[in-house]
């Protein structure tokens, strides 16, 4: 196994503007992680939090 990052993600962020006077919403904020050969992840949450998104 290569000790190379497969994937590396660094202060990703993504909001989505508000509707009317709803102001916008943050669903991710200040996300970093690296995944690695080998690596698992779960990406879990409630409805909402942004994991369809970070897919």
């Amino acid at each position: 196994m290569s000790d190379q990052p497969l994937l590396e993600v660094r202060d990703l962020g993504k909001a989505f503007p508000g509707r009317g006077t709803e102001p916008g919403r943050w669903v991710i904020q200040g996300l970093s992680f690296t995944l690695r050969e080998g690596e698992f992840v779960t990406v879990v949450g409630p409805s909402g939090s942004g994991k369809s998104t970070l897919l």
